[in-house]
């Protein structure tokens, strides 16, 4: 005879719970009989004790289900199998092991493949702190490259370069598209003698009269077209920080009146935009990692820029740092996270190339020079009596004269694109939802060292070993167990 309690008790299989209670009774064991499937006899009158799902035997010290009841005249017997996780319960819960998942506590760096995702996605715009570039001339800031050394510039090699604002840029164009009223043409005259013939071939005279006209060095030199002292013009989006101003630029041998300012070489800015968070960030930041989490950077003229997610696990900023070269107009983006430091790097053409030009008499010293040379040709002709050359010499030395005064356009460069200017970037998140999770019966991943008592509810053990007084079949159910997920209650 042996006593058995029993229990009407509920819990898992898979459970190291043990229970309380109890109904203890005086039980014949069937012979031969095992520890793990033991069958016991039960005389308790017209007691029915189908309710009794579950017992512990004091001499085996082991927990059992019961898997069957039977009756035979009176006799009720009952068809056990022992319940390792609960019967060895204390050797578990000391034992500590490689822990993957758990209910208790989690890592959620993890990546948990068990839930998996769905074909749905939440998106979200999230605009740059400012707009970088400005799309309209009326602002920005114009970077003038001459060959000429003046105030307020930036020197580079032969060449200097001013800023200026479009205001002033706009009355700078103005100076060179108009006439050459600001050259220095005040001074002492040039004379010379025209030549007048008068008749036909029969009978002529030729006069020489006097023609005065006012020049000065200054004058000589417009032979020389100061359009060509413009190196680069450069129209960028934004305004830098200003210095010192003037209000003349050299342009090789001349002063042009231009109100400028001295910017450095180079201009840097720094915008951030946030990171959204992935919509289920409670279960895990593993969410912020693809295929979860699509993060996709519109930042003009640098272009479509994909993030990778893993950046932002954690950090919910990201920095983006401009700096263009405000002799080149090149200019770089850098990408950059606190935990990281700069993760991307681009670049791109900020500066717009703008065309500049001027309206300019072509080379008036040499529409005199002309003159002069024609002089000789009338006076020649006259005195071989050919005074039909003279006369055509005559008035073609008009005819160069006046064209040689004609205002010619000169235009430099040619007009760059800026139209991908105006716009504010935006960073375009996109979350891939995930079916529900079920923390308590298949936990979140862990993947550490435990001791197993130290975690309730939900486990699953990466290569259990468990030391314990069981026999070699009940390890065998135990590792079982663990490796495939249990309960520790």
């Amino acid at each position: 005879m042996i006593d058995v309690t029993f229990y009407t008790f509920e819990k898992h299989s898979n459970s190291t719970k043990q229970p309380s209670g109890g109904n203890t009774y005086n039980c014949t064991l069937i012979q031969p009989c095992g520890v793990m499937s033991p069958q016991i006899q039960l005389e308790i009158g017209q007691t029915n004790p189908v309710d009794y799902n579950y017992a512990y035997i004091p001499d085996f010290k082991r927990y059992y289900f019961i898997r069957d009841w039977s009756w035979d005249r009176g006799i009720w017997t009952a068809t056990m199998a022992v319940d390792v996780l609960a019967s060895f319960k204390d050797d578990i819960g000391r034992s500590s092991q490689y822990v993957l998942r758990a209910a208790a506590e989690s890592n959620g760096f993890i990546t948990d493949t068990v839930y998996p995702g769905t074909a749905t996605f939440t998106k979200q715009v999230t605009n740059l702190s400012g707009m970088p570039f400005w799309k309209d001339l009326v602002n920005g800031e114009y970077v003038l490259g001459v060959v000429g050394a003046g105030p307020s510039g930036m020197a580079m090699g032969a060449a200097t370069y001013y800023a200026m604002s479009p205001p002033a840029f706009a009355m700078f164009a103005e100076q060179l598209f108009g006439e050459d009223n600001w050259l220095e043409l005040e001074g002492d005259p040039i004379t010379f003698r025209w030549p007048q013939v008068r008749g036909d071939a029969q009978s002529f005279t030729t006069t020489l009269e006097e023609v005065n006209i006012p020049v000065n060095f200054p004058v000589l030199k417009t032979m020389f077209n100061p359009a060509q002292y413009i190196t680069s013009c450069m129209w960028f989006p934004f305004v830098p920080a200003e210095g010192s101003a003037a209000s003349e630029i050299a342009l090789g041998w001349w002063k042009v009146p231009a109100g400028v300012v001295s910017v450095s070489p180079t201009y840097e800015k720094t915008y951030t935009v946030s990171i959204p968070a992935h919509p289920q960030l409670a279960r895990g930041y593993y969410l912020h990692m693809p295929p979860y989490s699509r993060y996709t950077l519109f930042f003009p003229p640098f272009g479509t820029i994909p993030l990778d997610g893993s950046y932002f696990v954690q950090d919910t900023v990201l920095t983006c740092t401009i700096r263009v070269d405000m002799v080149s107009g090149a200019g770089i983006l850098e990408l950059s996270v606190p935990s990281a430091g700069i993760i991307y790097r681009a670049s791109a053409q900020i500066g717009v190339p703008v065309s500049t030009g001027q309206i300019a008499s072509a080379g008036l010293a040499g529409a005199i020079v002309g003159g002069v040379s024609t002089v000789a040709g009338v006076v020649g002709s006259a005195l071989t009596g050919n005074v039909g050359q003279a006369i055509m010499n005559g008035v073609s030395g008009v005819g160069d004269t006046a064209n040689g005064l004609m205002p010619q356009v000169t235009v430099r460069g040619a007009n760059g694109s800026k139209a991908e200017y105006g716009t504010t970037p935006f960073l375009l998140s996109e979350f891939m939802q995930v079916v529900d999770n079920d923390l308590e019966h298949l936990g979140a991943p862990l993947c550490a060292v435990r001791q197993l008592s130290s975690l309730p509810g939900y486990q699953m053990i990466a290569r259990p070993e468990v030391d314990s007084t069981c026999t070699a079949a009940e390890n065998d159910q135990i590792t079982e167990f663990l490796r495939g997920g249990y309960y520790y209650e």
